[in-house]
């Protein structure tokens, strides 16, 4: 049972996600120094609080958000395993915090 109430918690966290970027995805920055970039997330990281506030953050730099196939920049939670994935795409990874000190955010 425990089990099962964190998988709702996680899926709940992933559909409000979703909800914000589609909401959020028209204040892309088209200027932005990502502006030919898409960025995909990691699923671990969409069921975190902090995934909204990247999203925007991709957004502001001018980044399009798109699934794993299509994206040149994969950005997973700070800890997590990511080798399979990365065998799958030829896009450059970064950590939620290696992402966020590259590109400055505060």
């Amino acid at each position: 049972e425990e089990s099962q109430k964190r998988r709702e918690e996680r899926e709940r966290a992933r559909e409000e996600f979703f909800k914000f970027f589609d909401r959020e995805k028209k204040t892309r920055n088209k200027a932005g120094a990502l502006n030919k970039e898409t960025v995909c997330f990691s699923r671990r990281l969409t069921e975190k609080e902090t995934a909204k506030d990247l999203l925007s953050f991709i957004f502001s730099l001018g980044a399009y958000y798109g699934r794993r196939e299509k994206c040149t920049i994969y950005v997973y939670a700070d800890g997590e395993k990511t080798a399979s994935t990365q065998t799958e795409t030829d896009a450059t990874f970064y950590s939620e915090s290696e992402f966020s000190e590259k590109y400055q955010r505060r």
